[in-house]
């Protein structure tokens, strides 16, 4: 097996390198997509909302309010770490979208920073 056969596409020009698979590397439309999952877990995934839910619906016991409160907030913990591969998955799935030359241009400017 050549070396080539590891690269993106076939090219023996191209490299595979995760140093490209950066946010700062992104087209603008694609760092929007990013930056939205990042404002919906801002806004919809804060532990501050726990608070806000339970008086809205408040419990039958203050035991139980508790027990709802800790759940409540490990649920959100695992949406936000949830919204981090998200996001990794958009900077992955659009470079590896983007077409030869962009995708050279990438690795040039990633061995550059070496």
């Amino acid at each position: 097996m050549v070396l080539g056969d590891f690269t993106k596409k076939g090219s023996c020009d191209m490299c595979l390198s995760p140093d490209i698979y950066k946010y700062g590397y992104l087209k603008q439309a694609d760092k929007d997509k990013v930056d939205i999952v990042e404002i919906v877990k801002q806004r919809t995934m804060d532990d501050s909302l726990v608070e806000d839910f339970l008086e809205a619906n408040p419990a039958v016991s203050s035991t139980m309010e508790s027990v709802y409160a800790e759940c409540i907030r490990k649920f959100l913990a695992y949406q936000r770490e949830r919204a981090e591969y998200y996001k990794v998955d958009i900077i992955v799935d659009s470079i590896d979208g983007y077409s030869d030359e962009e995708y050279q241009a990438l690795c040039d400017m990633a061995a550059a920073e070496k």
